[in-house]
């Protein structure tokens, strides 16, 4: 008995949809249709907005069809995005009669007959407030129809909204970040950064921000907005290239920092092999050295990641590398500068202390001039050099003996 029921409730159901399904509508029956007043180009937030919106039949058999039939309404939906709305609804039937229905909603849903010769129009009165927006320009749907058995039938009424606070809002931030790049483009010129094409890039991005204005004073928003845009992407195109000279030029620094470590050690090494071959113990300095030499290939490391950090557009990680090489570096010029004080005071022969010295000056000026070979062939020139120093030290004893041997 239940399956019967049931099965005699679906029936009903399909039933009663096949009664209340209409000839699916288009575009394609409806004439294009009636905004009065016309609608203005722009409107501004609080402003007050009243139109009629008319649909018509486009033919006399399409009036038969955009209703529905004498006993059962083809629905028809409006809705508004404005604030404060009011909708007015008026069905004019060819036969003379009429239908009205409003309310002070932002959405009314209205059934519309099809009584003998059909539709003649439906009228649609809104009025309402234009809505604040945050944005600085912006479209709002001030009506939107929607028809039962219809595809997309009536197209939006939709209105530009400009937002001139925003706008303003908008055109001072972009001056005073392009006042800052500015700044930090001659900072880093003054540094010795190549910054050609990031002033190219500013140029450019100035003259979009005197463009937008212009149109913005001049009430072209559209144009004004776009314009404004993209001197915002040029701007930030211009922050990008500021932030990759400034990380290059501080990786510049920590290589230099790394130089000169480079230069500490070979000249601390010259001065403990010295201080070896006259008979001193060395054990304590040969140590410290091995542990500076193994500090320095860490660093050079961490160059490399962060030039790397760099090429990857990770430009806070690459500082943090190339800010941790210098400080290192530092610490570690201290350490070596320490040492090479401490060795020289403990040499005691004046004379051993001018040749000493006279021949530190003299390597020191030497590994700061080939550098760049030094640094390309590293041990093996140190190593050249402690050979070159040892040999002459045999010689020196070697003429020593034989003026000895002679004056005996």
């Amino acid at each position: 008995m239940q399956k019967r029921i049931v099965i005699a409730l679906i029936a009903l159901m399909l039933l009663v949809g096949i009664a209340n399904a209409f000839e699916t509508l288009t575009k394609d029956n409806f004439a294009e249709p009636i905004i009065e007043p016309k609608l203005k180009n722009y409107y501004t937030p609080g402003e007050k907005i009243s139109f009629n919106f008319t649909i018509q039949p486009k033919t006399e058999n399409d009036a038969k069809l955009i209703g529905g039939t004498i006993t059962n309404a083809r629905l028809y939906e409006f809705n508004t995005s404005l604030d404060s709305p009011s909708i007015k609804v008026t069905v004019e039937y060819s036969s003379g009669a009429s239908y009205i229905n409003q309310v002070k909603k932002n959405y009314i849903a209205v059934g519309v007959y099809g009584p003998e010769g059909g539709v003649s129009e439906i009228v649609v009165e809104v009025k309402g407030t234009v809505p604040q927006i945050s944005s600085r320009i912006a479209e709002i749907t001030a009506l939107y129809v929607k028809i039962q058995d219809a595809e997309n039938a009536i197209e939006p009424v939709k209105i530009r909204v400009v937002n001139p606070n925003a706008f303003s809002s908008y055109i001072s931030s972009l001056e005073n970040k392009y006042s800052e790049l500015s700044n930090k483009a001659n900072e880093l010129e003054k540094k010795g950064a190549l910054v050609s094409d990031l002033k190219i890039k500013l140029n450019d991005a100035k003259k979009k921000i005197d463009e937008g204005k212009d149109l913005f004073n001049s009430k072209d928003y559209v144009n004004a907005d776009k314009t404004l845009t993209e001197a915002g992407s040029l701007l930030s195109d211009a922050e990008t290239l500021v932030k990759e000279k400034e990380v290059s030029l501080l990786i510049d620094n920590a290589n230099d920092m790394l130089n000169k470590m480079f230069t500490k050690m070979s000249e601390l090494e010259v001065l403990i092999n010295d201080l070896k071959s006259k008979g001193a113990s060395t054990l304590e300095y040969e140590v410290k050295l091995n542990e500076y030499k193994q500090y320095y290939t860490e660093l050079k490391s961490e160059i490399i990641n962060a030039k790397d950090y760099l090429n990857n557009k990770l430009y806070e990680d690459a500082k943090s590398k190339a800010q941790d090489v210098i400080n290192k570096a530092g610490l570690y010029l201290k350490g070596i500068n320490s040492l090479i004080t401490k060795i020289s005071a403990s040499v005691t022969t004046p004379k051993a202390q001018n040749f000493n010295l006279g021949f530190i000056e003299k390597a020191t000026k030497w590994i700061n001039e080939n550098k760049g070979r030094i640094i390309t062939y590293g041990a093996t020139l140190i190593g050249l050099l402690i050979v070159i120093f040892a040999v002459y030290k045999g010689v020196k004893r070697y003429r020593r003996r034989r003026k000895w041997d002679e004056l005996k």
